[in-house]
C-alpha cells in the first residue's frame, strides 16, 4: 500500500493546476498569434514570409528560456523557475512548430 502525505499530494496537485494555467494560457497566446498570422500572411504571396516569421518566433523563444536559465542562476528554487518556464515555452513553441510544418506542406503542395 502507498501511503501520500498531505504535502506531497497538495504539491501535486499544485503543479498540475500551475501546468494546466500555464497550458492554457500559452494556448490562448497561440491562438492571438494564429489570427495575427492568418491576417498578415494569409495571402499565397505572403505564405514562405509566415514560415519565416513562425522560424523567428522559435528562435526568440529559445531565447528567452536562456535567458531565464541566466538570471536564476543563483536561485535556489531555480530548477522549479526553469521547469515551469519550459511548460509555457514549450506549450507556444509547439503549436507555433506545427503551424510552421502545416504551412510547409501547404505550401509546397501548392506550388505544384
Amino acid at each position: 500500500m502507498v501511503v501520500i502525505k498531505g504535502d506531497t499530494l497538495l504539491e501535486e496537485w499544485s503543479y498540475t493546476m500551475l501546468s494546466a494555467l500555464f497550458f492554457t494560457l500559452a494556448y490562448y497566446s497561440y491562438v492571438s498569434l494564429k489570427r495575427r498570422f492568418d491576417t498578415l500572411y494569409g495571402s499565397r504571396e505572403l505564405f514562405l514570409k509566415r514560415i519565416i516569421h513562425g522560424m523567428v518566433y522559435i528562435i526568440f523563444l529559445v531565447l528567452i528560456q536562456e535567458a531565464i536559465r541566466v538570471r536564476t542562476a543563483n536561485v535556489v528554487e531555480a530548477q522549479v523557475l526553469e521547469i515551469i518556464a519550459l511548460i509555457i515555452l514549450s506549450a507556444v513553441g509547439v503549436a507555433i512548430f506545427i503551424d510552421i510544418f502545416l504551412s510547409v506542406v501547404w505550401f509546397l503542395k501548392t506550388r505544384r
